[in-house]
């Protein structure tokens, strides 16, 4: 598997300081995959071997050859989803009662860990503190969107299972991609669509998982529209594991990076992006959401005129040059880009209706006749329309701009300044959305 695996040096550089934190030794002699021993076992893992790991393609994977006790163990997990369950404002005011909360603890301690497991756990823990907490949180939050009366316990803990390893491969890719305030360049895009990949490559080796819990970590990017990545599945491809995950993320996502009023965007964003999640999964969320709704929103995130710029976003979706595909001179997958951007740009103009905020609904509004809580709800509606809409021009932009060497067709750079002209306003303010890889945009 290790030469599945992406270049080796990040997991090595985060091994060998984590080293330098505590002591980290090879559990086993490590040979190169040409048979020769080029580290004992015993030895202190730390920065000085670095640039020997480096300099040899390992007979297997690093995190199979070392150690560092106490690693964490089902209990610890356990106890760290007691106290999230407690204080994450998902959680709290839900209502769970003390057998659900009971039943999402014991997924935590029926988690299998086997040491490699076990060891990049702890290296989350101890070195990337806000990964370890996600993949905690997510654990939890897929485990109770697996709850139903017609599934098993066991399919319950697969949920959490997944949950707690679909971003494991994040340990082996640049750190960077883990900050969602740095733009990214070609080559960490390609890591960031590659680790769903990676983190199944890291689970399949383990029996104790089955297939069901590597598949959906591989499908935790797709949606059911087939805007997603890695493979770009969609509907039935895709697994009920795997759609948990894709919901999962969206509901951490909404809730963890800041912003005010969680539950009313996350509302807003399910309204948008029903298409592309599990229907009986987002009713669960909707419900659970609907009597915690918070009653309104800052100064600072409502729009003045949410009516026009929901307008404007509307005018800008229906410009999309939908015969641009025909265009010559484009290859393949230049046309397959532009056939599932005009796809998004379709189904969000249709979403955008179903949310009944078409022309001539809004038509019938005014700004001067706007109360609480409808421009709220509009300023919402309008920031992530905005968003999803800006995202889909960067993305357009990003994959057309190698356009066998000439420029972009006219059509799209015109439609491209457009969309950049109609979202700046609803956008410049909107830190807490969701980010495009976690759309899928």
């Amino acid at each position: 598997m290790s030469e599945l695996l992406p270049d080796q040096r990040y997991f090595a550089r985060a091994v060998t300081q984590f080293g330098e934190k505590r002591p980290v030794f090879t559990s086993r002699d490590i040979f190169n995959s040409k048979g020769v021993k080029i580290i004992e076992a015993g030895v202190a893992v730390n920065s000085g071997l670095y640039e020997r790991l480096l300099q040899h393609q390992l007979d297997r994977p690093l995190q199979n050859s070392v150690e560092s006790p106490p690693t964490v163990t089902p209990q610890a997990l356990r106890d760290r989803a007691a106290m999230h369950l407690e204080d994450f404002p998902f959680f709290a005011g839900m209502g769970l009662d003390s057998a659900g909360k009971a039943l999402l603890l014991e997924c935590m301690l029926r988690l299998p860990l086997p040491q490699p497991i076990a060891f990049q756990l702890t290296l989350a823990r101890e070195t990337m503190p806000e990964l370890y907490d996600h993949l905690v949180l997510s654990a939890l939050v897929a485990a109770w969107l697996a709850m139903d009366t017609k599934v098993s316990r066991l399919h319950i803990s697969a949920a959490a299972a997944a949950g707690m390893l679909h971003d494991l491969g994040l340990l082996h890719l640049d750190p960077a991609l883990q900050n969602h305030r740095k733009d990214l360049d070609a080559a960490q895009y390609r890591q960031l669509f590659s680790h769903p990949l990676v983190s199944a490559l890291l689970i399949e080796p383990h029996p104790e998982y089955g297939q069901d819990v590597p598949r959906g970590v591989r499908e935790h990017h797709e949606f059911l529209d087939g805007s997603g990545y890695p493979v770009g599945l969609g509907g039935q491809q895709i697994s009920r594991i795997g759609r948990i995950l894709a919901l999962t993320e969206l509901v951490l996502g909404t809730f963890t990076r800041g912003g005010e009023a969680p539950r009313r965007r996350l509302s807003v964003q399910l309204r948008l992006n029903s298409h592309r999640y599990d229907r009986a999964l987002v009713e669960k969320v909707m419900a659970a959401l609907q009597p915690h709704l918070e009653q309104g929103i800052s100064v600072a995130m409502l729009l003045k005129d949410p009516v026009a710029v929901l307008l404007d976003i509307d005018q800008a979706l229906a410009a999309w040059p939908r015969n641009v595909v025909q265009v010559s001179g484009l290859t393949a997958q230049q046309r397959q880009t532009l056939d599932n951007i005009g796809r998004q740009v379709s189904q969000l103009h249709r979403m955008l209706a179903r949310s009944g905020v078409a022309p001539e609904q809004l038509g019938q509004l005014g700004s001067d006749a706007l109360h609480e809580p409808l421009q709220s709800d509009l300023s919402l509606l309008a920031r992530e329309a905005a968003w999803q809409l800006a995202a889909l021009a960067r993305e357009l932009r990003r994959q057309m701009g190698a356009y066998n060497g000439r420029p972009c067709p006219p059509e799209l750079e015109a439609w491209v300044t457009r969309v950049t002209e109609t979202t700046a306003v609803s956008t410049e303010k909107s830190d807490d959305a969701v980010p495009a890889e976690q759309l899928g945009a």
